[in-house]
């Protein structure tokens, strides 16, 4: 549930068919504080209920989304609605079941005097009325600005200026409404935690039934319940995060080697220069806006944009490398007026996140365990014995988290001490090797598969000498939202044997 910019954990059921019940409360005034309903008529913040399937492994597969009015409960005390849930992303929309859900205004007193149906009927209509002309007003001047620009060179009707996208309810909206920045978020630490934390959320293209690229710009509460999404659903929300550390952060509208792409760019004016710099979200990487990198990660660049700002690229050669990125130079970037985009709001409201899980120990622990079996049954399968050095299990732990803290700064941590300590534990003449690996599953089968794809762990697994000792270490970097990073380090030391 997502309610007044409050995001609830989830409530699991197993069956498909069993009741998920349960109670949301929001306190809206003070306690022993005058009520005024008229008031409360005007907050205009739907619920929204996403609903998810979710297997063992933490999967979550999104089968609806649904705006609740929750206001009628002002003027009746108490309200039972039966939502039908249909399915998102699909021009059909199938029904997905019937929700039913009672609401309550609290406390109950015989005494409440409710708001009158026509004060609420009225504050609907005029929200509707006003919603359809602004978004007209803004309809109007898009058209004439995208006419504009059009007419200054033939070919730029062809670059990836997008003023619309659709919306997971296959509404298309002024791109600029889905970025707002986000601000006090506990769990997010600093805009390099913030690039991390939503590197970390799983990558999955929108498809359509053809398996062919669908653009959706999902809202903040779908992206977060999926625990994953396409570039756009990444970048929106990076951006947002950036923009609430008080950085002056966009989005970027272009190409990458494999058709369009958005990233997120920063401004960061100094002395007597303005510092660029790139944010591919799918990663967490930063570029400045010249490193020779930039050439292939992001090659064209036509739009930039964010929650009160929209600018397309006029320049004849729109390679992102070569391009001129001063956004206020009207020569070079044609703007939208701020005016014109503050007609309408942003459609993004987010407040809080679940909390990290606090204790991954146990965790980590059960999936050394269960990988040490694992490793052990591979060998056995070769006709190999294994056995297990947990010092040297301990020394890894300086190494995971320098993988880490490199992904999150671009910065080494204690690496000398690390490879200091390997030399002076490892006996003379015996040879030391490790191989780490980042993960974004849990699941021990996925997990051991990738250490067999990967060449150079499948030839420390598969190592014969004398004196043969492995160590498997594992650490668990937890986020907000149930998203995590998962380190894992295989290591063999041995006496070669020619």
């Amino acid at each position: 549930f997502f309610f007044l910019m409050i995001r609830r954990p989830p409530r699991s059921t197993q069956s498909r068919s069993s009741a998920a019940s349960d109670v949301y409360k929001r306190q809206i005034y003070e306690q022993g504080g005058d009520v005024d309903l008229v008031a409360l008529s005007k907050l205009n913040y739907p619920i929204e209920l996403v609903l998810v399937i979710a297997d063992s492994n933490g999967e979550r597969e999104l089968i609806a989304f649904k705006h609740i009015e929750w206001r009628f409960v002002l003027v009746f005390g108490s309200v039972k609605v039966n939502l039908e849930l249909t399915g998102i992303n699909t021009k059909s929309k199938p029904t997905i079941g019937i929700l039913s859900i009672e609401m309550d205004l609290l406390p109950k007193s015989d005494k409440t005097i409710y708001l009158p149906e026509r004060v609420l009927n009225e504050q609907l209509a005029n929200e509707k009325r006003f919603s359809n002309y602004d978004k007209l007003k803004f309809y109007e001047y898009a058209s004439q600005w995208w006419q504009e620009y059009k007419s200054i060179r033939s070919y730029f009707e062809k670059r990836a200026v997008k003023i619309y996208v659709e919306d997971q309810d296959g509404v298309f909206q002024p791109a600029h409404v889905t970025v707002t920045p986000i601000y006090g978020l506990r769990g997010i630490d600093s805009p390099y935690h913030a690039a991390r934390f939503v590197s970390l959320i799983p990558y999955k293209r929108d498809e359509t039934l053809s398996v062919e690229r669908k653009e959706i710009w999902n809202n903040f509460s779908i992206f977060l319940s999926k625990g994953s999404g396409d570039v756009e659903d990444h970048a929106t929300f990076l951006c947002s995060l950036l923009l609430g550390f008080g950085l002056d952060a966009y989005i970027c509208m272009g190409l990458s080697g494999d058709g369009p792409h958005y990233w997120v760019m920063t401004r960061m004016v100094q002395k007597t220069s303005v510092k660029y710099v790139f944010w591919e979200s799918l990663t967490g990487q930063r570029y400045d806006h010249k490193d020779p990198r930039v050439r292939n990660q992001f090659r064209k660049i036509h739009a930039i944009f964010n929650h009160k700002s929209f600018f397309a690229n006029m320049q004849d050669d729109d390679t992102t490398f070569s391009a001129d990125l001063n956004i206020k130079d009207p020569t070079q970037w044609k703007a939208m007026g701020e005016d014109n985009l503050k007609i309408l709001k942003t459609t993004q409201n987010l407040d809080g996140l679940i909390p990290a899980i606090a204790d991954v120990i146990p965790e980590e622990m059960s999936i050394e365990t269960r990988l040490k079996a694992k490793l052990a049954e591979y060998r056995t399968d070769l006709q190999i014995g294994t056995r297990f050095d947990e010092k040297m299990s301990y020394f890894l732990t300086t190494s995971l988290i320098n993988y880490e803290f490199e992904r999150l700064t671009g910065q080494t941590f204690a690496a000398e001490e690390f490879q200091d300590a390997v030399r002076n534990y490892v006996p003379s003449g015996h040879t030391f090797k490790a191989f780490p690996i980042q993960m974004v599953t849990k699941d021990i089968s996925k997990i051991f598969r990738a250490l067999k794809n990967a060449p150079k762990c499948d030839e420390i697994m598969r190592t014969k000498g004398d004196q043969v000792y492995f160590a498997i270490k594992v650490r668990i970097v937890p986020y907000p939202e149930k998203i995590f990073a998962l380190w894992i380090s295989v290591a063999v030391r041995y006496l070669s044997i020619e």
